[in-house]
């Protein structure tokens, strides 16, 4: 890029006028303005936006030039910047979520392939991450058969511990990836303890971080898919491929199993997509019965919808003895508060993951 006609600036997105012309900008590409951005850098030429980038965490977003002014090393600078700055903040490794399109674009500025599908791409910084990961979660592979189950837990519940009971009892190996990002009203460190609690007295249960590639919502962008139905399939099948062709051959996993989910579209959505992609990578996906209490699924939302009313008692019979201890004790009262504040200003719980 020629710095004596292109300018490299960071975009006030505080200020209305210009996170309106990034907006602008960002659609005339095909993309959205992503709320969870923590700051977008751009590329003028003459007063004109040229091109842009930002991030979110350690998730680059944002990321769009014109075409007009390709090949002119706008992406480099802007991902030479961002890439120092976040650096700088102590990230070990950078994410990036784009279009498949854009592959050789961003191999050329250091990012490495984690894994394609036709509607998205995700790469990183560090190329030995990734094998770094799946290295380490061949170190809990045993003999026989291995399946798998991925969880929220927000929080751990009867509905949980009765899915991980009947999945146990078809393997001779289960591993609980617990979701290890921290989206959820609680926090990751209880939701694994919790889960690790309540599956205390199964001997061939292994619980174990799912790590940052088993993806999660609050990291998934939605910046250049606009439609919500078309983002949850994007999402899924980023996810079930990631799983399918590097996490189940690590680990030796041969067997998915997951809750059914008549109430939640987007949970059902990913249900469908793993019985659609992970039996053709040889791992077979079986859908089991929700636990009920009172004619109703057992569920962590419908757990935290009777915290948000005062209601902890009328939860109980819900929860593992662990986790209604855990409820009891001074160390949750913050979550409590925090999950009756935010259903005072929403009017009803957070919709975070199960």
């Amino acid at each position: 890029m020629d710095y004596f006609t292109f300018q490299l600036e960071e975009i006030p997105l505080k200020l209305t006028a210009a996170r309106e012309k990034a907006r602008d900008f960002l659609n005339r590409c095909g993309l959205e303005l992503d709320p969870s951005l923590q700051r977008l850098y751009g590329v003028y030429k003459g007063g004109e936006l040229v091109g842009s980038a930002g991030y979110a965490a350690n998730v680059i977003k944002c990321v769009a030039v014109n075409p007009d002014y390709r090949g002119e090393g706008i992406v480099n600078a802007l991902a030479s910047q961002i890439m120092t700055e976040l650096y700088q903040k102590g990230m070990e490794n950078l994410f990036l979520f784009t279009k498949p399109d854009n592959e050789l674009l961003f191999s050329g500025v250091g990012f490495s392939l984690v894994e394609k599908t036709p509607d998205v791409l995700l790469m990183e910084s560090n190329r030995h991450a990734f094998p770094g990961y799946l290295k380490e979660l061949a170190s809990h592979r045993k003999s026989g058969t291995t399946g798998a189950i991925v969880m929220n837990c927000n929080p751990f519940t009867l509905g949980h511990q009765y899915l991980i009971e009947t999945a146990a009892a078809d393997c001779d190996n289960l591993i609980i990836f617990a979701v290890e990002e921290d989206a959820s009203a609680f926090p990751f460190d209880v939701r694994l303890r919790l889960i690790r609690e309540g599956v205390s007295h199964l001997s061939n249960v292994q619980v174990i971080p799912g790590g940052a590639y088993i993806i999660s919502a609050a990291t998934f962008p939605t910046y250049f898919i606009k439609e919500p139905q078309e983002i949850a399939a994007a999402h899924t099948r980023l996810d079930v491929s990631i799983f399918g062709k590097h996490i189940a051959p690590a680990m030796g996993i041969s067997l998915r199993f997951a809750g059914e989910e008549p109430l939640s579209p987007i949970t059902n959505l990913y249900n469908q997509a793993m019985l659609t992609y992970l039996p053709p990578l040889g791992v077979e996906v079986r859908i089991l019965s929700r636990k009920q209490f009172d004619r109703e699924p057992i569920s962590a939302s419908r757990v935290r919808g009777l915290i948000a009313r005062q209601r902890l008692a009328d939860a109980q019979p819900l929860l593992p003895p662990t986790t209604y201890r855990y409820l009891l004790s001074p160390e949750a009262q913050p979550v409590l508060t925090r999950i009756s504040a935010e259903a005072a200003q929403t009017g009803g719980t957070r919709g975070s993951h199960d």
